[in-house]
């Protein structure tokens, strides 16, 4: 309180804030067990839902790489670029789950993005049985999402961001801006 020049009232809001973060964080149990596991590997917890998310990122990124035996340039160029644009187009078709034919679509390969710890495979029952690929939850699709905006040309990221229903996409608009921390919006958004 004294090195920043906090009045104890400041002090005791920024307290009150500070535990309110945590508290909104942990409303969903999927988030308080991703706290939890954040917290066994690295006692320094984020303070929203994007830091959340890009701390299971990094932690899933880092297993893969171990898993797997890739180096992180091969983890981002053989699965996670390739899950970004598959992520980005799942919600464009207001899908959650991704078929064979979007990976082909894309050149990939979804037993390695399966292996890497981001999708489940799952048997799509019926009179062809087709294989049917799914995140652990919808949130994870929209956060890998919004790491393809960046990947975007310039022309096609201003007629997506002309044309998207924000309204409808909460989730990636809040990604969205959680990731602009420390980066103008002009950069990202290349306008």
């Amino acid at each position: 309180v004294i090195h920043k020049n906090l009045s104890l009232m400041d002090f005791m809001d920024l307290i009150d804030i500070m535990q309110n973060e945590i508290s909104d964080l942990c409303i969903t149990p999927m988030n308080t067990a991703i706290l939890c596991l954040l917290w066994e590997v690295d006692k320094d917890l984020p303070r929203t839902r994007t830091g959340l998310y890009r701390s299971i990122h990094l932690f899933i990124m880092k297993k893969a790489g171990e898993r797997l035996g890739l180096t992180p340039e091969e983890i981002e160029t053989e699965v996670l670029k390739p899950l970004y644009k598959l992520s980005f187009d799942a919600i464009q078709r207001g899908d959650v789950t991704l078929s064979e034919e979007d990976f082909k679509r894309v050149l990939c390969d979804p037993d390695l993005i399966c292996r890497a710890g981001y999708l489940i495979k799952k048997v799509k029952i019926g009179l062809l049985g087709s294989l049917r690929y799914a995140f652990s939850h919808k949130t994870f699709l929209e956060y890998l999402a919004v790491h393809f905006i960046p990947l975007m040309t310039t022309e096609v990221r201003l007629s997506w961001f002309s044309g998207v229903d924000w309204a409808l996409n909460e989730s990636l608009v809040m990604f969205l801006f959680g990731h602009l921390e420390g980066e103008p919006l002009c950069q990202l958004a290349s306008i």
